[in-house]
């Protein structure tokens, strides 16, 4: 190996240091640094490895994916790179290519005489046996799961001649959206360090997200790697901002305008907040990190209000799509949607109050200036914890369960009858009413629109992920209830009629 660059090397033991103080973020800055003035490929695998090492341990796993998998096409026989690939994909759920990098791990020292690396390789070992027994798991799942979009397809005829209102327009014109952009992300090609791409791929991809994020459904090992590299190509030509300080992006914003223009400030502004989107919709589906998921999306969220509102007199021609209404309304269903799903057992009680607080005023938002499903939705969870948290007025928790119902009720209306979530939603009331004084008549009612729409809803999503998820196990325990409160309503109604029929002595 060349003698190193003694500021390339002054850089790497600063790192190292940082490193070993858990100081990831800085240890990050100072091998980004070293890469930069690095010029010998072999010891650039080694910076790369010290560098995804930092993102493992920051949980930035899209960015420990690349810099990993980098230093494998770099010296592919880097068994540590290999390694961190491995555990990248893992907490990514990409189980394909979490055994296809602890296969490489270990057949890189599997023939070594080390003792250090013995111990190692059998480790390596057990993480493949381990990612193999997970990928077997989930392809038996899989199995079992059909495609929405695929049940859809086949409906369209007959949904466009009916002239019916259904979820499968939506999830198939979702789907195909993505496809087109999965083509253009194809395009992609890597020669060294030279990256050729498409601009527009990561639009075309996050507008079929902001669409129906449950068409996010990627069959390509390589997804991860290509849309990393597709991110990287675009925020390179563009000059978007990687940063996710948000008070920085407002103040650069605003100088760029003024030095660069429009055409150059909308594009890079659209790919920051484009690959939030699709970095949010990624940490969901592949991880479950909704907290995540809020996070980006109310970043971009966020930027989008305050564009308007600093250029409220620019044409939305000159600003471009994301800070237009329509736009910032997808984003916000997505963002409530997530704010929904959230878990909130790891939260304390006082920022449970600002968060819901929070929650509540964005629904406001949406419900004022739009038709969306999610945002009564986010009412209903709002009213929830208030009745859950409510321990002394038995008379206010019913009332505040109540309006969590009549909001579910609300966002299931938003919504086509065949949709999973309406079904979905009616449970959530029914489950709501039952613990207020509202009539028994009146849930049975709701059993009953349960009950009408649970067969057409079940021909498009019967076999979806949410379903095989447990979803049904809810909406079982509900309909069984229809035989009990029906008896409670005979009972109430033979005792009426045996009381009006009494004759006083």
């Amino acid at each position: 190996m060349p003698e190193l660059d003694p500021k390339v090397e002054e850089l790497i033991n600063e790192g190292h240091d940082h490193f070993q103080e858990a100081k990831f973020h800085l240890a990050a800055r100072k091998y980004t640094c070293a890469l930069a003035l690095n010029e010998d490929p072999l010891r650039e695998s080694v910076i790369l490895s010290s560098r995804a090492a930092c993102w493992l341990q920051n949980e930035r796993f899209l960015e420990a994916v690349h810099d990993a998998t980098t230093a494998t096409r770099l010296d592919p026989l880097y068994a540590k790179a290999w390694a961190q690939a491995g555990q990248a994909f893992e907490c990514l759920g990409q189980l394909e290519n979490r055994v296809r990098c602890w296969i490489k791990a270990v057949e890189c020292l599997e023939n070594t005489p080390n003792s250090n690396e013995k111990r190692e390789l059998l480790q390596f070992k057990k993480s493949l046996l381990s990612a193999q027994g997970a990928l077997c798991t989930f392809t038996l799942d899989l199995q079992q799961c059909q495609h929405p979009w695929d049940i859809a397809a086949k409906l369209l005829p007959q949904l466009s001649k009916d002239e019916l209102r259904s979820s499968a327009w939506l999830i198939f014109f979702a789907y195909r959206e993505l496809q087109d952009g999965l083509s253009m992300l194809n395009k992609l090609h890597v020669n060294g360090k030279e990256v050729f791409a498409l601009l527009g791929t990561t639009e075309q991809l996050s507008n079929a997200v902001l669409k129906d994020r449950q068409c996010l459904f990627i069959e390509d090992p390589e997804f991860l790697i290509k849309f990393q590299m597709q991110v990287f190509f675009e925020r390179t030509v563009t000059r978007g901002w990687e940063s996710e300080d948000l008070d920085k992006i407002k103040e650069d914003a605003v100088e760029r305008l003024q030095q660069d223009g429009w055409d150059k400030l909308k594009a890079a502004l659209s790919i920051t907040i484009r690959s939030w989107i699709m970095r949010a919709c990624l940490d969901c589906s592949l991880r479950g990190d909704r907290a995540g998921q809020v996070k980006f999306l109310n970043n971009a969220a966020e930027i989008i209000k305050w564009g308007q509102t600093t250029w409220s007199d620019i044409s939305r021609d000159k600003k471009g799509a994301i800070f237009e209404e329509t736009f910032l309304h997808a984003v916000q269903h997505l963002l409530l949607d997530a704010c929904f799903e959230v878990t909130f057992a790891s939260l304390a009680l006082e920022q449970c109050a600002g968060f819901f607080n929070k929650l509540f005023s964005e629904a406001e938002e949406v419900i004022n200036s739009a038709e969306l499903a999610v945002a009564p939705l986010a009412k209903s969870l709002y009213f929830r914890e208030k009745a859950a948290q409510q321990m002394l007025d038995p008379i206010e928790k019913a009332r505040l369960y109540e309006k969590a119902a009549h909001y579910y009720v609300c966002a299931a209306d938003c919504l086509p009858e065949d949709d999973e979530y309406y079904v979905t939603y009616l449970v959530f009331t029914v489950t709501d009413f039952k613990k207020t004084s509202v009539s028994v008549a009146t849930i049975l009612e709701l059993v009953q629109r349960i009950k009408t729409s649970l067969l057409r809803m079940q021909t498009i999503w019967g076999k979806s992920l949410y379903a095989c998820q447990g979803r049904d196990v809810l909406i079982d325990a509900v309909l069984g209830w229809e035989s009990e409160l029906s008896d409670l309503v005979e009972k109430l109604t033979r005792g009426f009629m045996d009381g009006a029929g009494h004759e006083p002595e």
